[in-house]
């Protein structure tokens, strides 16, 4: 497990279900939390943009995202449901997330 899933796991008020996370487990734990905030943040404006789709705002990573990112007093609080977003809409073959995936350090993008 990467360091950075460990600091998220470990934080204060997460119950996070067995598994989940392996998302982030992917990424550099080196990234630059900036890219996968800023990422995570652009998908939200996507699915809620002139050209959103209700499917894409249905999503239960979008939701888990928006509301992490609402509550977070640090990038631990919402790096793994960021991670989770990206990597949904980067299997969509949206390309945004594909390239913040990339930069991000997965290995699959």
């Amino acid at each position: 497990m990467s360091d950075l899933l460990d600091r998220c796991l470990a934080r204060p008020g997460k119950n996070y279900p067995a598994g989940y996370g392996f998302a982030l487990g992917y990424l550099d734990d080196h990234l630059n939390p900036a890219h996968l905030r800023d990422a995570a943040c652009h998908m939200v404006g996507k699915a809620y943009g002139p050209h959103g789709w209700a499917e894409a705002r249905k999503s239960p990573d979008l939701a888990a995202f928006v509301l992490a990112y609402s509550e977070a007093e640090c990038f631990e609080d919402f790096a793994i449901e960021a991670a989770q977003l990206l990597l949904e809409w980067g299997m969509r073959g949206d390309p945004d997330a594909a390239a913040a995936l990339r930069l991000c350090g997965h290995p699959g993008y």
